[in-house]
């Protein structure tokens, strides 16, 4: 008996309309006794398709933004590291509007 009720998955590939077959064999492996959750870059435009091509019933996204940062002093000579100096003068948040157009999208 599995003690594991779900993998987070996204089909091993960088996102889910990627891997889909993998995904799609998953879920008729797993059948009633693993919840596979698929995830992988899921938004508005794919998670239709992804949920239709691979039989899942639970998938994990992000519906991100970026929105700026209330911090006054910008030093635009020097970062935290890398490239993105303006980086650390955003705050990534959840977007509740896209949240729902994903749920939306998905429900199709």
């Amino acid at each position: 008996r599995s003690k594991v009720g779900r993998v987070l998955t996204s089909g091993q590939r960088d996102t889910a309309l990627e891997g889909v077959a993998l995904l799609a064999g998953l879920v008729q492996q797993a059948g009633e006794r693993i919840v596979i959750l698929g995830c992988g870059g899921l938004n508005p435009r794919n998670i239709a398709e992804v949920r239709e091509r691979t039989g899942l019933t639970e998938m994990h996204f992000a519906a991100l933004k970026d929105v700026p940062s209330a911090m006054r002093y910008r030093n635009p000579q020097v970062g935290m590291g890398g490239t993105d100096l303006d980086r650390e003068y955003r705050n990534t948040v959840t977007d509740a509007a896209l949240v729902a157009a994903t749920i939306a999208a998905a429900r199709a």
